[in-house]
Order: structure tokens, then sequence, then C-alpha cells
């Protein structure tokens, strides 16, 4: 039986560790990375290494003490070899939540939504909870020796579940080092998958004892029933970005959700990432992805039984394009002002143009009301200004006027000419 001191150490030490170091000590390289995922989590102090299981083709399942005080999370799916980034994908998670009863070593569980959905296997889930000496299955992206940096391959290792020593949480099971099974997972492992032998997940891993050599606990999965079923609940989750220029930019926008009624289910905004998330009951809606100044992108018929991704990437909304050519007084007054302009292919434009006095002193005067036209071909407009009594006596041929050309709130064109004569 270990001494009081060691299993306080075996409590305490997660298994979390400082970013780059890689593989469970006396395991063996993995063959493929199934479902199992590498995270990479931040905190205001630095960034640090996890692992993870799909649980879904866009959740992932983890340790909470991995997602605690976490600002960001970058999720590795399909990479055995780290190294080897031609293989799998990389995702930036939208959001992550820990069980309700999280401790130290104990309800050590939690998701994280993807905001994406993987094309990489999925863990198939099993509430059970072995007795003392079943061999179980472990895999993970940590340290095959102590503290010291190693291999970049996902490894994994056979265990033995052991009775916990005192000191251990109820809800804690345990597996510890014996002959014939060496395995010990290690810091970087946390949140990895405790496996059966047929490869069903039945667990997650939590902490070990110094050096990685004798106990590690686990969380099952079948002491968080409640948990899990929330964790794969129905609900929309994603992220609105911009996709102008060939970039990605996350999006100040607005997610809404309407029944097959036309009635709005549910709206939510984007966060800093331009993540989103809800929650919703089982049914089939369209999901309506908003952000000003891009076009709307609508998912009909979405069917929400489970969580599901919309990655709104949205374009810019085409923008017209228009140049001031001249502007003339007509003996009435009048000032005809020349745009050349260039709509979107297929949109008709609705222009206003408006302008005012540029003297030399005084007080610069309205050129009137402004004046409207639509446009649906690339062309030569001419629009007319009416000035009213006291600014057209201003106007006369050679005054310099500064006219402005508008789409709605968006400025097409701003220029000071002088005016010809009619």
């Amino acid at each position: 039986m270990p001494s009081r001191r060691a299993t306080l150490v075996c409590a305490l030490v997660a298994l979390t560790v400082p970013a780059s170091a890689q593989g469970i000590v006396n395991g063996t390289p993995a063959t493929g990375a199934g479902s199992t995922v590498r995270l990479q989590v931040t905190r205001p102090a630095g960034t640090s290494n996890c692992t993870g299981s799909l649980i879904g083709p866009s959740v992932v399942l983890t340790a909470a003490h991995c997602v605690t005080g976490v600002t960001a999370i970058t999720v590795i799916a399909g990479r055995d070899d780290l190294t080897n980034t031609a293989l799998g994908r990389t995702f930036d998670a939208v959001r992550w939540r820990a069980a309700p009863q999280a401790g130290p070593s104990s309800h050590d569980l939690a998701y994280v939504d993807l905001g994406q959905e993987s094309t990489a296997p999925v863990a198939p889930l099993l509430n059970f909870v072995p007795a003392a000496g079943v061999v179980l299955h472990t895999r993970g992206y940590g340290q095959t020796i102590d503290g010291v940096e190693s291999s970049t391959r996902l490894r994994e290792g056979d265990v033995k579940t052991a009775m916990c020593p005192a000191g251990i949480p109820a809800a804690a099971s345990c597996t510890r080092v014996v002959p014939g099974y060496p395995a010990g997972p290690c810091r970087g492992d946390s949140g990895g998958p405790v496996l059966t032998t047929q490869g069903l997940l039945i667990g997650v891993l939590s902490a070990a004892s110094a050096g990685c050599q004798d106990y590690t606990t686990w969380s099952p999965v079948a002491r968080d029933i409640a948990f899990l079923a929330d964790a794969r609940a129905p609900r929309v989750t994603g992220r609105i970005t911009s996709v102008a220029g060939g970039g990605v930019s996350p999006l100040a926008g607005r997610i809404r959700v309407l029944r097959q009624s036309g009635s709005v289910a549910a709206t939510a905004t984007t966060d800093d990432r331009g993540g989103f998330q809800l929650a919703l009951p089982t049914g089939v809606y369209d999901v309506e992805a908003t952000a000003p100044g891009h076009v709307t992108r609508t998912v009909q018929d979405l069917v929400v039984d489970r969580p599901r991704v919309v990655d709104a990437g949205l374009a810019e909304t085409p923008r017209a394009k228009a140049r001031l050519l001249s502007v003339t007084r007509r003996r009435s007054g009048t000032l005809a002002v020349r745009v050349r302009v260039t709509p979107p292919a297929g949109v008709t434009v609705t222009l206003g143009v408006q302008g005012v006095t540029v003297p030399a002193k005084g007080t610069a005067r309205s050129l009137g009301t402004p004046a409207t036209a639509k446009v649906a071909r690339t062309g030569t407009i001419t629009v007319v200004l009416r000035p009213g009594r006291a600014a057209r006596a201003k106007v006369k041929a050679g005054t310099r006027v500064r006219i402005g050309v508008f789409a709605g709130d968006d400025l097409l064109a701003i220029a000071t000419l002088r005016i010809r004569k009619g």
C-alpha cells in the first residue's frame, strides 16, 4: 500500500503537459489515429496539451481539467504522427463544457464542440465500470518518460484495473502498473480514451502518480450518464466567417433558426471567434447566417437529432461601382450629373446622388433633395439635381461643387467638380 504522501501525489498530478511532449510511458506507436485526437489548450499563462476522443463527428470527449480556465482550444484529428501535417485536419473549437460535478480525479469529463465535422472515426461508448484485474487499453499524446520530451507519435498500451488507494474519490477508477502491463499514461495523456479490448470507450484518463509508473486515475463515462447525454444532445454549433479575398476571418454575425412553419425557433449572435451554439428540440429546421456587408447564407431542411454543424463562410455583398464624370448647369438652373455605373451582375442598384456647393468662403449650400435612379446594367446615366432658390444663384458655370453617389449606406464615389455651361 502506498504512503499517504504517494496517495496525495497520485490524486493531484493531472496529466496535462506543456506543449510538445508526446506518448504513454512504455507504450507502443499506434497504428492510425482512429477516434483519438490531440488538443492544444490556451490559457492566459500559456499553452498545454491534452488528448481526447471523437464521440460524434463534431464533438470531442476529454478531461474537465483540460478545459478549465481555457481561452482557446485547437484540435487535431486523424493524425497519429504530429509531424505529418499532410494527415488529418485541424479545428479551432467553438465551445467547451466541463461536467457539473467535475473535480480532481473525479467526474473529470468535458466535451468540446469543434464547429465543423471531422471525417475521422467516432468512438462507440459503453457504460461499464470494470472490477479490479480487468485488462483495458489506453491511448495518448503524452510523455514517454516523465518530464522528458520524446516521440511525436500517438502511443497506446494495455493496462490493468486496480483498487484505488485511500484518498482517491469514490467516483474515480484506477489502473496500476504491474508485471506484464508496464504502460503508464503520463503528462499530455489527460482526456485520452480508456477502452475495452474490443475498442469501446468506457472512460477518460485523469491523473497519475509521480513518475507515471504506479497508479493512474480515470473517470468512467457510466458515472456521468446525464452529462454524456448533454454532450450528444441536439444542437446547432458552428462559426460565421468571411471568405473575402481568399482568406477566412471571424465575423460578428447572427444565426436565426426557423421551424418548417417559418416561425423563429432560436437566435444567437457570434462570439469574438465567430462561434455560436444553440440547443434545440429534435426537428427539421432552416438555419440562416447573416453578417453586415455579407451575403446571407441559408441551410435548408437541416435535421437536428444530434449535434449538427453550420459552418457559414459568407461572401462579401457584391458592390456597385460608380465614377463621377461631369456636372452641367441647364438653363432651368438644374444640374445634370453624369455618372458611369457598374452594378453587380444580375442586380438592380438604386443610386442616390447629392451634393453641396464648395464656396471660397462662407457656408456651403445643399444642392437640393438627393436624386435617385435605378441601374440594372453597366452604362452612363444622367441624374438631375434641383437646387433651391438660394443655392441656384450660386451654381453658375465654373463654380465648384462636391457630389456624392450612394447605394444605401455605401458611398460609391465622391468628387469635387466644376460646373460646366449647358
